[in-house]
C-alpha cells in the first residue's frame, strides 16, 4: 500500500498528511488483529495436542517416552513434536495424511489399523500367537498396484468425515497384515517402520538406529536375502515376525517407567543379520502366518463356488450364501444404500444377481472402472445396496454419464453371456432326455 504525501491542488499539506496517518493507523490495527487471531488458532491447536497427550494412560506415556531411549541409556522427558501432532489428529485418516506429508522419500502405504492405533497412542502388542498389530512393520508395506491390495478393506477412506469411536479401535487395529514376498518389499517395510520410529520416538533413539541398520543391511546384502526367499517363500514373514516380537518386548520393558529396567538387548538384531550372511538362517513360519496363508488359499476356492450368493458384496465374486447381521456397531456388515441408482443399470424383475454376475459368466468380460481407476461394485450399482466391508467399497458412489454407459455395456454383455449359457444348458438337457433318463440339470427359472 502506498500513499501520496505530497500536497494536492486545493488540499493543504496538513489535511493530506492527516488522512494518510489515519489510513496507516487502521492498517496497523487490522494487521494486529490478524496476528492475534493467528496466535489464538495456534494456541488452540497446541492445546488440543497437549490435551490428547494428557489423557493417555501413564503406561502409554512411559512406552512413548522411554521407547525413545538412546544407546547411552538417556531419554527425553518430553514427547516429540511429530508424536504430539499425531495424537492431536481427530482420527486415523488425518494421521495417514499427516504422515504422508512428513515421511517424504518413503515408499509407504500406511495401513488403517496402524494409523488408528497411533492416534490413540497405542504401540504395544501382547506376547501371544495372534497376528501382529499396532506399531509393526507388517503394517508399513510399500505402495503396490497389485489387485490383491484392493481386497483389503480401506476403512480410513470410509471414515474420513467422521471421528473414530472407542469401539472402532479394536476393529481398525485388526487389519490384514502385509507379508513381504521379495527382498525389495522387505527392505521397504523395515525402512518405513524405521522412518515412523524417528517421527514418533525420536531420530536419535536406539530403536530407530537398530531398524535403520537392518534396512541398510538388506540393501547391501540383497543377494543373501534373495537366497533366503528362494529357500522359503515365507522368509520375509518370519524375519519381520522376529523383529516385531523383539520390538514389542522392548516396549514391555518400557511400560513400567523405570529406565533401569529397559531391555536394550532386545534391539540387537546383529545375530539375525549374521545368520543371513552365513546362510544359517533357520526359517520356521509362526503359527499365525500358517493360519493366515491357509485362509488366503481357501478364499479363491470360495470364489469358484457356483452362484450361491455373494460373499462380500463386491463385484464379480461368488461364494457361499452366508447371512449377514446388521446389528453390529463396528462398521462391518452395515448396509450402504445407493440413492442414485440408475434405472438402466439395475437388474430387471426375474434377474438374479448370483447368476448374472457369476464369476464363470463374466470371466471374459472386461470389468468397468470408475474414472479414478477403482473397480465398480456390481452389487451397489445393480441392486442398489452393498456393505461397508465390501472389497470394492471404493467403487461405490454416484456414477457420471460416461461411467453409467460403461456399467450399462457391462451389464448388457453379462446378460448375453447368461442367455448363451442357458441355451447351451437347455440343449444339453434335451440331448440327454432323448438319450435316456438322467439326473436333472440345475437351470435358472
Amino acid at each position: 500500500v502506498s500513499f501520496d504525501l505530497t500536497a494536492q491542488k486545493g488540499v493543504s499539506n496538513d489535511v493530506s498528511q492527516t488522512g494518510a496517518l489515519t489510513a496507516m493507523t487502521k492498517l496497523s490495527e487490522a494487521m494486529t488483529r490478524y496476528q492475534e487471531a493467528s496466535a489464538k488458532v495456534q494456541d488452540t491447536k497446541a492445546d488440543t495436542r497437549l490435551k490428547a497427550w494428557t489423557k493417555l494412560p501413564q503406561v502409554q506415556k512411559n512406552i512413548i517416552l522411554l521407547g525413545g531411549v538412546r544407546e547411552d541409556g538417556t531419554y527425553d522427558k518430553e514427547v516429540t513434536e511429530e508424536m504430539l501432532s499425531i495424537l492431536g489428529c481427530s482420527n486415523g485418516a488425518q494421521v495417514d495424511q499427516y504422515l504422508k506429508q512428513v515421511m517424504v522419500g518413503h515408499n509407504v502405504r500406511l495401513e488403517p489399523g496402524l494409523c488408528s492405533a497411533l492416534n490413540k497412542g497405542i504401540f504395544i502388542h501382547a506376547d501371544d500367537t495372534t497376528a501382529p498389530k499396532h506399531f509393526t512393520p507388517f503394517l508399513t508395506p510399500p505402495i503396490s498396484d497389485d489387485e490383491d491390495v484392493a481386497e483389503n478393506n480401506d476403512l480410513l477412506k470410509l471414515a474420513v468425515q467422521t471421528k473414530y469411536s472407542e469401539n472402532d479401535v479394536s476393529l481398525l487395529t485388526k487389519m490384514d497384515v502385509s507379508i513381504p514376498m521379495k527382498t525389495q518389499e522387505l527392505k521397504h517395510q523395515v525402512k518405513n517402520i524405521a522412518g515412523l520410529t524417528a517421527r514418533c520416538l525420536g531420530s536419535d533413539s536406539l530403536l530407530y538406529a537398530s531398524l535403520k541398520d537392518v534396512a541398510d543391511h538388506i540393501e547391501k546384502r540383497e543377494i543373501s536375502y534373495n537366497y533366503e526367499f528362494r529357500q522359503d517363500k515365507l522368509f520375509g514373514g518370519n524375519f519381520l515376525d522376529r523383529i516385531h516380537w523383539r520390538m514389542h518386548r522392548f516396549f514391555d520393558s518400557c511400560a513400567m517407567g523405570d529406565a533401569e529396567q529397559i531391555d536394550l538387548d532386545k534391539l540387537d538384531f546383529s545375530d539375525m543379520l549374521q545368520q543371513v550372511e552365513r546362510r544359517e538362517y533357520n526359517c520356521k513360519a509362526p503359527s499365525w502366518i500358517q493360519k493366515l496363508i491357509k485362509l488366503r488359499e481357501k478364499a479363491p476356492q470360495d470364489d469358484q463356488n457356483s452362484g450361491r450368493g455373494g460373499s462380500g458384496g463386491g463385484g464379480a465374486h461368488g461364494g457361499r450364501n452366508k447371512r449377514r447381521s446388521f446389528d453390529q456397531d463396528n462398521g462391518r456388515n452395515q448396509r450402504v444404500v445407493n440413492t442414485k441408482l440408475s434405472d438402466t443399470c439395475k437388474l430387471c424383475d426375474g434377474e438374479q444377481y448370483r447368476f448374472i454376475f457369476h464369476v464363470g459368466n463374466i470371466r471374459e468380460i472386461e470389468k468397468p472402472k470408475k474414472k479414478n481407476g477403482d473397480m465398480m461394485c456390481m452389487r451397489f450399482h445393480s441392486l442398489g445396496y452393498c456393505f461397508k466391508d465390501c472389497r470394492f467399497a471404493n467403487g461405490h458412489g454416484e456414477l457420471d454419464a460416461d461411467e453409467t454407459k460403461d456399467m450399462e455395456k457391462f451389464l448388457g454383455k453379462a446378460r448375453v453371456a447368461r442367455r448363451r449359457f442357458m441355451e447351451n444348458q437347455r440343449g444339453r438337457q434335451g440331448t440327454r432326455q432323448r438319450s435316456g433318463p438322467t439326473a436333472p440339470v440345475d437351470v435358472e427359472g
